[in-house]
């Protein structure tokens, strides 16, 4: 979930982390001023589950969040793109619902979430963490 992203080949480079530590800064730390700030501007809950291009309303939910990624938006946006392409009820929607799932409900119940990727696969969720696939 972070790297650099070449708009033309459409690659994107998962050397780099500003996303996950974008994330991480934002999530990880329950009683933070950043996530005190994402629990009052919770809107993961307004993600369609696993409708197409949902991914569109968990990124407007993380930048309502307040989650910041510096110079990465344009990669991000690609991988997000990417990782919830298909069509309702396929499994790259459902990925982004259960991201967004777990993030609605972590902030409800004051609970961190460490960010973390792996190559290639689906997305991987247990108790406190979302680990993500990149490259896809």
């Amino acid at each position: 979930m972070g790297g650099s992203f070449n708009p033309i080949t459409q690659v994107i480079d998962c050397n780099g982390q500003r996303v996950t530590v974008g994330l991480d800064q934002v999530f990880k730390s329950p009683g933070s001023p950043k996530y005190g700030y994402a629990k009052a501007h919770n809107t993961f809950n307004k993600v369609p589950n696993a409708k197409k291009d949902n991914w569109k309303d968990l990124f407007i939910a993380y930048v309502v969040a307040g989650v910041d990624v510096g110079n990465e938006w344009e990669a991000w946006v690609a991988y997000l793109r990417s990782l919830g392409a298909g069509g309702d009820n396929e499994p790259g929607p459902q990925s982004i619902s259960t991201i967004a799932s777990m993030r609605f409900n972590a902030l409800i119940n004051d609970t961190a979430i460490v960010t973390k990727t792996h190559p290639h696969g689906r997305v991987e969720t247990s108790p406190g963490e979302i680990n993500s696939p990149c490259p896809l």
